[in-house]
C-alpha cells in the first residue's frame, strides 16, 4: 500500500489552476496600469505610481489566493510563503508608509526559515 506524503504549511506547493488564474489577474493588472497614464487615468491623484500600485496589486492577489486555499478544502492549503510573498508584496507596494512592519516582516521570515531548518533536522 502506498503511502500518501502529508503536505507540511512551510512546504512549496506544486502549480495547479489557482495558480494560473492569479497569474492572469496580475498580467491584467500590469496590462491595466501601463495603460492608464495613455488614458489620462490616475494622473490628477498625487498618490498614484504605477510601480506602487502594481506591487499593492501583486500583494492583495497573492494573499487572496491563500485565502481561497484556506477556505475551499478543494484547493490544496497555501504554503507559509504564499503568504510571505504577499505580505511582502503588498508592504512594497505600500511604501514608506509601513517602515516599521518591515522590522516585524523580516524577524517572522527569519523564524519560518529557523523552524522549519529546526523541524527538517528533527525529522531526519
Amino acid at each position: 500500500m502506498e503511502q500518501e506524503k502529508t503536505r507540511k504549511f512551510i512546504d512549496w506547493r506544486p502549480s495547479d489552476k489557482g495558480d494560473t488564474v492569479g497569474w492572469a489577474l496580475i498580467f491584467v493588472w500590469a496590462a491595466f496600469l501601463i495603460l492608464a497614464p495613455m488614458l489620462n487615468i490616475g494622473q490628477e491623484y498625487s498618490w498614484w505610481d504605477g510601480w506602487g500600485l502594481f506591487f499593492i496589486g501583486l500583494g492583495v492577489v497573492g494573499l487572496a489566493g491563500s485565502l481561497i486555499r484556506l477556505s475551499v478544502k478543494e484547493y490544496p492549503n497555501p504554503s507559509l510563503w504564499d503568504i510571505v510573498f504577499g505580505l511582502f508584496f503588498l508592504f512594497l507596494g505600500l511604501g514608506n508608509n509601513t517602515s516599521w512592519i518591515w522590522a516585524i516582516a523580516l524577524i517572522v521570515i527569519g523564524f519560518s526559515i529557523l523552524r522549519s531548518v529546526h523541524q527538517h533536522h528533527k525529522s531526519t
